[in-house]
C-alpha cells in the first residue's frame, strides 16, 4: 500500500478491521453463514478502500456473484479466455500468448484484489492465479504483492472442478489458519424455526424434527415456477422437452454459434460452422413461455449475467426469420 493511505473517517466494526488489514499488507477471508452479510460488507470495504485512493479489482467466481459486487469474473479480469482450460497450460504459454494486453494492465495496476464466492473457486485456479500474476507484475511474493480479500463459505456450493480453493499452497501462504468470522445472521431472522433448521442442516447437524419438518413440505401439486434439478444431462433435457411441449404455440427452432467462441471467429467461420453441425452450434427450440438460461456473460453489461433465468414473451419477425423477445430479472 502507498505510505500513508488515510481511511475515510465513520468506518467501525468488521469494515474498520478489514480496512486496517488490507493496509498493513495482510490477507483477509472473510466468511461466515448465509445471510450474514459476506457480499454486504464486501460492498462497504469496496467503496472505504477506493475513498482511500487505492485501485481495487472486485471480480466473483461466477458472473451472478460478480454482478453483486460490482465486477467482473476472476477468468474474465485475469484474461483466461478459455476458461478453466488454461490452468493445465503451460504457464509461458498462458502468459505470453493467451492473456490480452489489457488484462495484464489491470493485473499490474491492482493493488487489491476482491473475490466473492471463493468457495466454487478450485485450488488449481487459484494457484494458477497467483502464479500469473507474479510472472505479470515480475514480483515473487503471493499473488504478485496483490492484497487479496476472499469472501465465501465453503460449507455452500463446492468448486465444479477440483479442490476447495483452501487446499491450495498459495492460500496457506497468505492466510495460514486465520479467517474473517461473520456470526450474526440477517437473513430469516423472523422465523427462528426456519433459521435454525438452516443452521444445523449447514453443519450436518439436523435433528429428526427438522427431517420430518423438510418432510412435512412434500407436495405432488408443484407450483409452475419449480426448478427441476436432475442428476444426469440426459434427464435435464427429457424434463425439458416434457415441459416445452406443454406450451402451446408454435414451436421455434434457432441456429446459432456459441457466443463464448464468437468474438473470436469471422462471420464466414460462423456461417461455416453452422452448415457443419458442429458441437458448438446451439439449435434451441422455443415458445412462448419458454424459460431459458444465460450460459456466459455476453449480457452482463445490460445487468444479465451469466446464470440469469428468462422467459420468452413474444416473436418478433424479420424477413423469414422469428426473433425471441425475453424477459429477464435484472441484477442491477
Amino acid at each position: 500500500m502507498p505510505a500513508g493511505t488515510v481511511l475515510p473517517k465513520g468506518l467501525s466494526g468488521e469494515t474498520l478491521r478489514v480496512c486496517r488489514k488490507v493496509c498493513d499488507k495482510k490477507g483477509v477471508f472473510a466468511t461466515g453463514p448465509p445471510g450474514s452479510g459476506k457480499t454486504f460488507l464486501l460492498r462497504k470495504i469496496i467503496r472505504a478502500l477506493r475513498d482511500a485512493g487505492l485501485t481495487v479489482a472486485v471480480c466473483g467466481t461466477s458472473g451472478v456473484a460478480a454482478n453483486m459486487v460490482g465486477g467482473i469474473t476472476a477468468h474474465s479480469w485475469a484474461g483466461f479466455i478459455h476458461g478453466h482450460a488454461d490452468v493445465s497450460l503451460p504457464l509461458d504459454h498462458v502468459v505470453h500468448e493467451v492473456i490480452p494486453r489489457a488484462a495484464k494492465g489491470r493485473m499490474r495496476d491492482a493493488m487489491v484484489l476482491v473475490i466473492d464466492e471463493i468457495g466454487t473457486m478450485s485450488a488449481e485456479f487459484l494457484e494458477r492465479l497467483d502464479e500469473v500474476l507474479r510472472s505479470s507484475r515480475t514480483c515473487s511474493t503471493p499473488f504478485g504483492g496483490v492484497v487479496v480479500i476472499f469472501a465465501g463459505d465453503f460449507l455452500q456450493l463446492a468448486p465444479p472442478v477440483g479442490s476447495f480453493a483452501f487446499c491450495s499452497h498459495v492460500w496457506r501462504e497468505v492466510f495460514g489458519n486465520r479467517a474473517t468470522e461473520l456470526s450474526t445472521t440477517w437473513r430469516h431472522v423472523n422465523d427462528a424455526v426456519l433459521l435454525c433448521l438452516l443452521l444445523r442442516l449447514r453443519v450436518g447437524a439436523q435433528t429428526d424434527d427438522d427431517l420430518a419438518l423438510l418432510a412435512s413440505r412434500r407436495t405432488d401439486a408443484l407450483p409452475a415456477s419449480a426448478v427441476w434439478l436432475t442428476t444426469h444431462t440426459a434427464l435435464a433435457t427429457a424434463k425439458s422437452d416434457t415441459e416445452l411441449d406443454k406450451l402451446e404455440g408454435q414451436a421455434v427452432t434457432f441456429s446459432a454459434v456459441d457466443v463464448i467462441i464468437a468474438p473470436y471467429i469471422s462471420m464466414a467461420q460462423a456461417s461455416e460452422l453452422l452448415d457443419d453441425g458442429t458441437d458448438i452450434v446451439r439449435r434451441p427450440i422455443l415458445r412462448v413461455g419458454a424459460v431459458v438460461a444465460v450460459h456466459s456473460n455476453y449480457f452482463l453489461s445490460r445487468g444479465i449475467p451469466a446464470g440469469s433465468r428468462g422467459v420468452v414473451e413474444r416473436f418478433l419477425s424479420a424477413g423469414p426469420a422469428q426473433i425471441p423477445v425475453f424477459t429477464f430479472v435484472s441484477f442491477q
